[in-house]
């Protein structure tokens, strides 16, 4: 049963793993053939409306506690393109930085994965003379080369050969990429614009030899770097050897280290400290500068020089003679989320999330101000909080397959203070019994301190008391009521019940608070109420279910008996897209927060809804006589997130008045005026205002001091409905009134 909570999902390009372990042992064949069969389930609930969703989610903000721009982690590759700009490989914050030629931040992508767009280690960047940025990711698993616009928009991507990892990447006049690797002999790559290989060659004939810098001039000459034999080659562009030389300094070169080269076919080349610039035979014309591990070095079109400065996490900008003329750039004060997957909110508002790849626990306020973090168990998977702050983690506890030893946390469960200070611990790794856990998923917490623990790999779940005790279990492997396949989230609804992630089953399961079957809901699918598998729950505090529908890249919404309300959400990286969402929250206000997990951020949302609050009733006077015409005037503003189509108000033709037929008008939508009731249907769109005008004359005779009292109710169709009201004073002697009345 080892390994059975972790489950791969081939979709189109992409390989899921959203259960993730550091060891390449969990994805043998060994493990696959070791685990149960999974039974299909047909169960999907009943009365899920076909019609289309009746309320609408909106994006509201996001975060990923990125590092700052112009901030950098072991930063390596450098680029500039034919406009001057300057593109850095942020390496140990897995992106891309561009700058204007003075270090002016201009814009950057890119975030921890395997995909379009993420990078494990992004160590080689090119520009092309269209635009194009070429970036080679060192781990890129499928993605070792990828293509972007200069705003960083994913174009294409090529994944290389097994071990072939890029070390170096140039590209000729004709927008041909070479790709320096660092398999033996010192293999050259190289490829058109469209990404077919056109050849490839060894630039040692010693097995040690390795390409890692290289470079392509104006003149047609191919330079490459060869750290292990300190030698740098040089070929024409169809790969045929020209000439070599040693590159004399005091040490060998940093590893993935570039090569660049001028207008005039002057080579640059990098030591552990220095710069060296050499002739195109290789003849030593000046070395410069005081580096630690520099990296990068790239030749803007004015000939200015830059140097990625490793060590000193920063960019220099020198002249072609080594003069320094410029730098930017300091070393990162935080680290961006690597794989948000477990989210809570507490009761004081703090966002908390479990972030699995980092082992860390990280707190936010609820519009992402970053508060603390705190080191956890290896690979946390989700987290709750108690009512007086306190937080729960759990996580696997990993045992190695084939010894079973513990090489994670031994125990599924963790207890921590507000700061991060741990409490105690329980469900030690890993097994069957009532005081153990194997691989604790999920974890829901009443504000009295009660633990629900979806226990993954036995199939269960466990009630535990505030001290770790077992009070109920239930579950075991099974596709019946009760039953389960990998459950992987909890959740506690406001009247105790129990909602399971069913997870392998697509399925939701509701019980009550000591695990008696009330409901199920679900099946395999993509459908309104259709899961694959379904990770992270939720419930607000009127008893609506949330559920991160992981491999559908959306969220589900359902009643507390698991009808169909809305969904939201498709794959992708931008505002409301999603790539595998994992974890899920809803706070006390009602605000939705999702984990993104593969696009290492957390995304708020809130339910859409018109706003008419704003609305205001006018009169022209408010203070009139007999005979006086009075104007009345409801503007109806929307300052909502949604539009307001099916709009109602009416407004009472005031006693003491008579209606001035032919004066109702209306800037939008539909008015009429019956037996003394003003009507307005219509929409009002969000941003957008609509008014409605019409006169009455006073009555003659009406006492001193009478009031005209005039009130418009307005009813939205989505919010209860409310009321505008204005008060018109009769009285001929209008200098006598007090001075608050008058002229108002």
């Amino acid at each position: 049963m080892v390994g059975k909570g972790i489950f791969k999902a081939l979709r189109g390009d992409r390989v899921r793993v959203v259960l993730l372990v550091a060891t390449a042992a969990l994805a043998a064949a060994a493990l696959l053939g070791s685990l149960l069969p999974i039974p299909a389930t047909s169960a999907s609930p009943s009365g899920i409306p076909s019609s289309p969703a009746s309320e609408t989610y909106v994006f509201v903000t996001a975060w990923d506690n990125a590092p700052p721009p112009g901030t950098f982690k072991e930063p390596r590759g450098i680029a500039v393109d034919s406009g001057g700009n300057v593109y850095v490989a942020d390496t140990g914050n897995y992106r891309i930085q561009k700058f204007t030629a003075n270090g002016v931040f201009i814009s950057g992508w890119g975030t921890e994965g395997s995909a379009r767009r993420r990078f494990r280690e992004p160590t080689a960047i090119a520009a092309d003379s269209a635009g194009s940025i070429y970036v080679g990711d060192t781990w890129g698993g499928g993605y070792e080369f990828q293509k972007f616009n200069s705003g960083g928009e994913f174009l294409a991507s090529w994944s290389l050969l097994y071990g072939y990892d890029p070390r170096g990447i140039a590209v000729d006049e004709s927008n041909n990429v070479y790709i320096a690797t660092a398999v033996g002999y010192g293999l050259v790559l190289k490829y058109d614009i469209s990404g077919q290989l056109i050849t490839s060659w060894q630039c040692s004939s010693e097995s040690t030899g390795e390409s890692h810098g290289i470079a392509v001039d104006p003149h047609g000459y191919v330079y490459v770097a060869d750290p292990r034999n300190s030698l740098i080659y040089k070929f024409d562009l169809d790969g045929h050897f020209l000439t070599s030389w040693s590159h004399t300094f005091e040490s060998q070169f940093a590893s993935d280290t570039q090569l660049a080269v001028d207008g005039a076919g002057s080579v640059y080349a990098l030591g552990d400290r220095h710069v060296v610039k050499y002739s195109p035979t290789g003849m030593l014309l000046s070395q410069w500068g005081e580096f630690d591990s520099p990296h990068g070095v790239a030749v803007a079109p004015d000939g200015s020089v830059y140097v990625v400065d490793t060590g000193h996490s920063r960019i220099q900008k020198f002249t072609a003679a080594g003069v320094l003329v410029g730098q930017w750039g300091a070393a990162s004060d935080r680290s961006a989320l690597r794989h948000p997957e477990g989210l809570t909110v507490s009761s004081d508002g703090t966002v908390y999330v479990a972030d699995v790849l980092a082992d860390q626990v990280m707190a936010f306020t609820r519009s992402g101000e970053f508060l603390t973090r705190w080191s956890t168990m290896d690979y946390p998977s989700d987290i709750g909080t108690d009512s007086s702050g306190n937080a729960y983690v759990s996580g696997p506890g990993v045992p190695d397959l084939g010894s079973r030893t513990i090489y994670g946390s031994p125990y599924g469960i963790r207890k921590y203070t507000p700061a991060g200070a741990q409490l105690n611990q329980w469900g030690q790794c890993c097994g069957s019994a009532d005081t153990q856990t194997d691989w604790a998923s999920g974890i829901a917490i009443t504000p009295g301190g009660i633990l629900y623990v979806a226990d993954t790999n036995n199939d269960r779940i466990l009630k535990l008391g505030p001290d770790g005790s077992l009070i109920v279990k239930w579950g075991s492997l099974g596709s019946g009521d009760g039953e389960f396949s990998s459950p992987e989230g909890v959740a506690l609804g406001p009247d105790g019940s129990v909602y399971v992630a069913d997870t392998l089953h697509d399925r939701v399961q509701k019980f009550t608070a000591d695990g008696a079957f009330l409901a199920v809901w679900g099946g395999r699918g993509d459908g309104d109420g259709e899961f694959n598998r379904p990770k992270g729950i939720a419930v607000d505090g009127d008893g609506y279910v949330y559920v991160a529908d992981a491999f559908n890249d959306r969220v589900q919404k359902f009643t507390p008996g698991g009808v169909f309300v809305t969904r939201w959400g498709s794959f992708g990286y931008g505002e409301g897209q999603f790539d595998t969402p994992l974890g899920i929250a809803v706070d006390s206000e009602g605000f939705v927060y999702v984990a993104d997990s593969y696009n290492n951020r957390i995304q708020k949302f809130e339910r859409a809804s018109p706003n008419l609050t704003s609305s205001a009733k006018q009169v022209d006077r408010h203070v009139a006589q007999g005979g006086d015409v009075l104007t009345y005037a409801l503007t109806l503003r929307n300052a909502g997130r949604l539009d307001a189509p099916t709009v109602v108000a009416t407004d009472t033709i005031p006693a003491g008045t008579s209606f001035n037929a032919g004066s109702l008008s209306a800037t939008g939508g539909v008015c009429s005026e019956s037996g003394g009731l003003i009507t307005w249907t219509g929409t009002v769109n969000v941003g957008t205002a609509v008014t409605i005008t019409y006169a009455v004359a006073v009555d003659a005779g009406l006492p001193k001091g009478a009031l005209i009292t005039n009130t418009a109710a307005i009813d939205d169709g989505a919010n209860p409905a409310f009321s505008r009201t204005v008060v018109t004073i009769v009285n001929p002697y209008q200098a006598y009134l007090p001075a608050a009345a008058r002229g108002r």
